[in-house]
C-alpha cells in the first residue's frame, strides 16, 4: 500500500525525524502502528505540520529512511491560525498531484484537513485522535457553538471517512462521538485502549549505572502544564516534612520550558534541589527498569490519567499512584493493585503506608501486573488491528 500520513510533529516523531534517534521515546500509539506498517513492506510518505519548518532532517532510524517527508508551517499567531489550515490543504493537494495513494491517514484534529482533501480526490481515508478535550464543552454548548469554537475537531467527527479511531484514555472520546456523530453513519467508529510493550531488557544503562538515589518516586511524562509535575514537588515536600527523605525523578521530553522554570523555582523554594532530578528521555528498557525500581510511579494529570505511563507501569508490575478522576475506575482498585487519591495529602499518606509496610508494595505489584495482562493488549496485537482497519478501508 502507498499511504500518506498527515500529522503534527509529535514528540516521538521529532526524535526520529529531526534528532537523529534510532528509536522514538514518545507517542507509542503513533509510532508503533507506523513502524509496523513500514516493516510489513507498505510505503508511507509524510506531510508534517508544525510551528516551524526545519532546515534539515536527521533520520537515522533504518526503517524510516525511504519515507519522503514534506513540512508545512502551522503558525500560532491569530492570523496564522486562520491561514494554516488552507496552507496545509494546499500542501496536500500538491503532494497528491505527484503520486497516487491508496490511503490517506490524518492524525490529530487538524487531520480533518486531510479528510477533506481525501474526500475531494476520492481516496479512502481514516482519522486518528489521541484523546480529546471536548467532552466538558459538549455538556454546555450546542453543536453549532462547538463548530465555531473548535471547527477542526468538530469536522473530525462529522466528515465522511472510512473510520475514526480515538484512544480510550479517559477523556471520554466515545461520549463526544455520541454527541457529534453525523446523522447518517458515514464511518466506522473505534474506541481503543493503548497497548503495552513486553518489558524489554535494558540495552543501555540500568538503574545502578544511572546512580539513582533510593527510595525514589518516578514521574514519567513529557514536561507539560497539563501533566502537572508541580504536584509531585508538593508531594515530595510533604514527605520531607514527615522526615522521609525521598528522591523524585522526572523522565520525558521537555516541551514547555516556561512551565519547567516554574517547577525549578518551586524546587528552590522548598529547598529540594538535592532531591529532584530530571533525566530527560530514556530508552524503553531503561524506563522499565526505572518503573519497577521506583517506590511509586506517579500520574497526576489534569484531564485524564489513563495513558501510556499508567499502562506500561502496571504491565511491568509497578506501584502506580494516580488521581481518582474516574479515568482509572475500572483499571485500578485503590490499595489492591495501585493507589487512587483525591488530593496530594492522601497521596502522601499512601506513600507513607508503602514505606512502613514493605510487603504491601510486592502484593500490589503482583496484582497490578496480573490485572494489566488481562486488560491490555500488547502493541503487536493492537497495531495489527489498526493496520487491518486501513486494509479493510482500501478493500471497501
Amino acid at each position: 500500500m502507498d499511504i500518506l500520513y498527515v500529522t503534527p510533529l509529535w514528540s516521538g516523531l521529532s526524535d526520529i525525524i529531526l534528532d537523529g534517534k534510532t528509536e522514538a521515546k514518545g507517542m507509542p500509539a503513533f509510532i508503533q502502528p507506523l513502524k509496523r506498517l513500514i516493516n510489513q513492506g507498505h510505503r508511507v510518505d509524510f506531510i508534517i505540520f508544525h510551528s516551524y519548518i526545519p532546515q534539515d532532517y536527521n533520520i537515522n532510524a533504518s526503517w524510516l529512511k525511504d519515507s519522503p517527508v514534506f513540512f508545512t508551517k502551522w503558525g500560532l499567531s491569530p492570523v496564522e491560525r486562520f491561514s494554516s489550515p488552507f496552507n496545509l490543504y494546499k500542501t496536500i493537494r500538491q503532494v497528491l498531484k505527484q503520486k497516487k495513494y491508496d490511503f490517506i491517514y490524518g492524525h490529530g484534529s487538524a487531520g480533518a484537513i486531510a479528510n477533506i482533501a481525501a474526500n475531494r480526490h476520492k481516496i479512502p481515508c481514516g482519522l486518528r485522535l489521541y484523546g480529546t478535550f471536548l467532552y466538558p464543552e459538549t455538556t454546555v454548548y450546542s453543536r453549532k457553538r462547538l463548530f465555531i469554537k473548535h471547527p477542526l475537531e468538530y469536522l473530525a467527527f462529522r466528515l465522511e471517512k472510512s473510520f475514526l479511531l480515538i484512544t480510550n484514555d479517559g477523556t471520554k472520546g466515545d461520549k463526544v462521538y455520541e454527541y457529534l456523530k453525523p446523522d447518517k453513519e458515514f464511518y466506522i467508529f473505534q474506541f481503543w485502549l493503548n497497548g503495552f510493550d513486553k518489558f524489554p531488557p535494558s540495552t543501555g544503562c540500568g538503574v545502578n549505572e544511572l546512580h539513582l538515589e533510593k527510595p525514589y518516586l518516578l514521574y514519567p511524562a513529557r514536561i507539560s502544564r497539563w501533566k502537572r509535575q508541580h504536584l509531585a514537588i508538593d508531594l515530595l515536600q510533604i514527605m520531607h516534612k514527615k522526615k522521609f527523605k525521598l528522591h523524585l525523578y522526572f523522565v520525558g521530553h521537555l516541551t514547555e520550558t516556561d512551565y519547567w522554570q516554574e517547577i525549578v523555582k518551586k524546587i528552590e523554594e522548598y529547598h529540594l534541589d538535592e532531591y529532584v532530578h530530571y533525566l530527560g528521555t530514556v530508552e524503553p528498557g531503561e524506563l522499565g527498569n526505572l518503573n519497577i525500581n521506583a517506590l511509586a510511579v506517579l500520574s497526576l494529570y489534569e484531564y485524564s490519567n489513563l495513558g501510556n505511563v499508567v499502562i506500561e507501569a502496571l504491565s511491568q508490575g509497578s506501584v502506580v499512584l494516580s488521581l481518582n478522576d474516574g479515568s482509572l475506575t475500572n483499571i485500578i482498585e485503590d490499595g489492591i493493585n495501585g493507589f487512587l487519591v483525591d488530593n496530594i495529602q492522601e497521596a502522601a499518606d499512601r506513600i507513607t503506608t508503602l514505606l512502613t509496610r514493605p510487603k504491601l508494595a510486592s502484593e500490589i505489584c503482583h496484582k497490578a501486573q496480573q490485572q494489566a495482562l488481562e486488560l491490555f493488549k500488547t502493541w503487536d496485537q493492537r497495531t495489527d488491528e489498526e493496520i487491518q482497519l486501513i486494509i479493510n478501508a482500501i478493500k471497501k
